[in-house]
């Protein structure tokens, strides 16, 4: 028998009181940024980048792996926000950014509240903003791309290619790594291709229509140069929570060269993993599937995964959870993935309380490895590998709609 449909009251009030928590974020995390100052902030970087853009100026700095990390087009998207005062650039951004975040999972359940038959909003409202708490604070453009993969998910769940195309081509403008969801999307749509090269061709041919061509052509040849100084950051002694950081939490450390050749070689196997989890099932699956396996190989590869980079992985991951709820029989993986979503979302407060643990007892030895803060995020990020490999060994997924 059919689950009942939510009465359009319990529909309201749930969807009432998700808008509420996103509401309740941001004038929170805004608040919070002024009474702080905003010390915890990446805004000088995108601010800085951009005003140097309106100058003439060199927008990428050789003399560290930190910085401008971004495409040039990156500059010029953010010049709007640059020319404002600084308290401004730094409230506006994050309030765009989490009501970009906040549309985006609006859209995302609208059709997984008709897989569950249950409003899903409120629930992935409250998980995804335990894991864009940290990032947002950063005003990090992570949220920005956990943002835009939702809206790829829905967009090509409906067909909407061009609008697909676009989420995608801005997501690289605005980030490197939406690259590996973008190779992604092309091997498995042949419907996006042409788009996926239309509008990408238009973001990265937009700075020059913004500054001399000769300027825009120096500021891209000056952005591979950073690019090969920052995809090394264990050079510098700076790890991060990917597979390696996962790794030196118990002392094993892989020379660069193999750690690009795991890389280079696993990177055909994700996308045969996905091809495979694909073969037999239905377009919302088929989307998830595809943001889950590339933001699962982007958190373990990426050597610039940080805590904040999660909050991109928490929309597939939340939006499996919301398809297990409404399985028959309910799923009990759902309580699973919730847990990996806060996970998450705390990982450096949880590895740090378990590091000063251990520190106080002076015969642990994993109180002598400097790098414990980086392994929880990696880890989770393994388990739920292991889930999507499971799922794709799954005949038919178990749903209340085929």
């Amino acid at each position: 028998m059919e689950t009942e449909t939510p009465s359009p009251q319990t529909k309201n009030w749930s969807d009432i009181i998700g808008w509420a928590f996103w509401a309740f974020f941001v004038i929170g995390l805004c608040g919070y940024g002024v009474s702080s100052g905003f010390e915890q902030s990446v805004v000088q970087a995108y601010r800085g980048a951009s005003l140097s853009w309106l100058a003439g100026d060199p927008i990428y700095h050789l003399g560290s792996i930190h910085g401008f990390l971004y495409f040039p087009v990156a500059a010029v998207l953010g010049i709007p926000l640059a020319v404002l005062p600084q308290l401004g650039n730094d409230i506006l951004l994050r309030a765009l950014l989490i009501a970009w975040l906040a549309w985006s999972v609006w859209r995302i359940s609208q059709p997984l509240s008709v897989y569950a038959q249950k409003r899903a909003f409120l629930p992935i409202s409250t998980l995804v903003i335990i894991a864009a708490i940290g990032p947002a604070m950063a005003a990090q453009m992570n949220v920005g791309l956990a943002a835009a993969s939702a809206l790829i998910i829905a967009d090509l769940y409906e067909k909407r290619w061009n609008r697909a195309a676009f989420w995608l081509a801005l997501g690289l403008g605005l980030k490197p790594q939406m690259i590996v969801l973008l190779l992604l999307v092309g091997a498995l749509y042949p419907s996006m291709r042409k788009r996926l090269v239309l509008g990408v061709s238009a973001f990265m041919l937009l700075p020059f229509a913004c500054q001399s061509w000769s300027y825009v052509i120096e500021q891209h040849a000056l952005f591979i140069d950073k690019t090969k100084l920052s995809a090394n950051p264990m050079e510098a002694e700076t790890r991060n929570n990917n597979l390696e950081g996962l790794l030196n939490s118990v002392g094993i450390y892989l020379h660069s060269t193999f750690s690009w050749i795991l890389k280079v070689v696993l990177a055909p196997l994700t996308l045969t993993a996905l091809l495979w989890a694909t073969r037999h099932t239905d377009a919302l699956r088929r989307a998830i599937y595809t943001a889950a396996w590339g933001a699962t190989y982007l958190m373990l590869f990426n050597p610039r995964s940080e805590g904040g980079s999660y909050v991109i992985i928490a929309i597939p991951t939340t939006a499996l959870m919301a398809l297990a709820a409404g399985a028959i029989p309910p799923r009990k993986e759902r309580w699973l993935l919730a847990f990996m979503v806060i996970g998450w979302g705390f990982s450096y407060s949880i590895s740090d309380y378990l590091y000063r643990f251990f520190q106080t007892l002076r015969s642990a030895e994993i109180a002598k490895i400097d790098t414990f803060q980086f392994w929880l995020s990696p880890l989770l990020c393994l388990i739920f590998c292991a889930y999507l490999i499971v799922l794709g060994f799954r005949k038919k997924p178990v749903s209340t709609q085929n």
